[in-house]
């Protein structure tokens, strides 16, 4: 039987408890290099350019204290 090797990899649902533009737009966890993640995306919806990337994507270690309830370190 194959092993379910989920490195590398993030799953990543609508934040439901979004209430300011601030607030990432989504938030999941996963796994990355064998440590697991938080992680948190916003939807990049005033780009200056074509070039700018449709979304920001920030990981961060879930159990963490110094990051607020959505997972964002400031």
């Amino acid at each position: 039987m194959a092993e379910n090797n989920k490195d590398n990899s993030v799953a990543l649902w609508k934040n439901q408890k979004k209430q300011k533009d601030t607030d990432p737009a989504y938030t999941g966890r996963g796994m990355v290099n064998g440590k697991e993640v938080r992680a948190v995306a916003w939807i990049n919806i005033n780009k200056k350019n074509e070039n700018s990337p449709d979304f920001n994507i920030k990981f961060n270690d879930p159990n963490d204290q110094n990051t607020n309830k959505n997972g964002v370190p400031f």
